[in-house]
């Protein structure tokens, strides 16, 4: 018999086991997927999708994704890059004239190191119905001061992935929402996700939190359906697990660019942490890790009633996603899944 395949058995059974357990426990409510290079593995949902009208959860349930929209966009950038209509250490204003600092490149804002701020903040609480376009999220944080000088560190910045957006829009004359459909969605049969949530004629999970939008927590879990946003090119949509997985197998097959730009934007750039057995770095929107010799590329989604994660392991071919309408679950999750992935690997070096 097969030991590998007794090895994805025994990953199956104490996956579903811990799961069952996290959603028992009410830490844990959403939709999980594991698969291999050609097989989903494991597939089940948890939780309630609408407490009010007791809506369950399911496979097809679509969450809303949080961050994981940069890896859309960084993928955007990188097929105008291929195709020439830009380059990577272009200058930032040649694309968005009204920018005021001349030394911050699309890679800069691609990895995070560019010393733009953030639009989490009140201007965004009280403007947060009327974001509707990609250029509305400007005024929330452009006048901001520089953090720090392009190029010198890593800090994450929302701002950055929204000037990335606005690239896109002036180089292709399409919405970045439409650019996206057009050349990561379709292609991909990604039919149940978006970038942004129109009207409210999607029907999402409603997430529940405990905590505000300030991080003050509260004793009784509400929805966040006053704080949650249209979406944008650095965050925010909607996906199921079973798109994210056409999405990851996509980039695993180099269906959208080549293997030589594929490569380039799931390479680290930026190194934010590193021990006797693990690394973390960032690439071009997306984490690049390693854990006991096993790399991990993908990207997490965090707002209070969201804990999502997309682990895609190259060598290997695994990828599990976890989308989860609360606090917290689809990271807990997701760290007992990268023990049992990763020793697996480390034991076979």
């Amino acid at each position: 018999m097969n030991p590998l395949i007794n090895y994805e058995q025994e990953i199956v059974i104490q996956l579903n086991n811990y799961v069952k357990d996290l959603a028992e426990k009410d830490r844990f409510s959403g939709a999980v997927l594991l698969a291999d290079k050609e097989n989903i593995l494991y597939n089940q949902a948890f939780g309630l999708a609408n407490k009010e009208q007791g809506i369950l959860n399911s496979a097809n349930t679509k969450f809303d994704l949080a961050s994981m929209n940069k890896m859309f966009t960084s993928v955007a950038i990188a097929i105008l890059e291929e195709e020439k209509k830009l380059s990577f250490h272009d200058s930032v204003s040649q694309y968005i004239p009204d920018f005021p600092y001349s030394k911050v490149t699309i890679h800069h804002l691609l990895t995070h190191s560019s010393g733009v701020g953030d639009f989490f903040n009140t201007k965004f609480l009280e403007k947060r119905a009327s974001l509707k376009k990609v250029s509305d999220y400007l005024p929330l944080f452009v006048e901001d001061r520089l953090q720090f000088e392009p190029g010198t560190r890593f800090q994450y910045s929302n701002g950055g992935y929204i000037l990335l957006g606005l690239i896109i829009e002036n180089l292709t004359n399409l919405s970045y929402f439409e650019y996206i459909k057009r050349h990561i969605f379709h292609p991909l049969g990604m039919n149940d996700t978006d970038t942004c949530v129109t009207d409210g004629d999607v029907q999402l999970a409603i997430g529940y939190t405990n905590f505000q939008f300030d991080g003050s927590f509260q004793e009784e879990k509400t929805d966040n359906l006053s704080i949650r946003s249209n979406g944008s090119p650095a965050g925010g949509g909607y996906s199921t697990v079973k798109d994210l997985w056409r999405f990851s197998k996509g980039l695993l097959e180099n269906r959208l660019m080549s293997v030589k730009q594929t490569n380039k934007i799931i390479t680290q750039k930026e190194k934010i942490y590193s021990d006797e057995i693990s690394t973390l770095g960032y690439g071009y929107g997306f984490f690049v890790e390693r854990i006991n010799y096993q790399q991990i590329i993908g990207h997490d989604g965090g707002f209070p009633g969201v804990s999502n994660r997309l682990d895609i392991y190259p060598d290997n071919g695994y990828i599990f996603i976890a989308l989860s309408n609360d606090d917290g679950g689809g990271a807990t999750l997701t760290r007992e899944v990268r023990k049992l992935l990763t020793k697996h690997n480390s034991n076979n070096n």
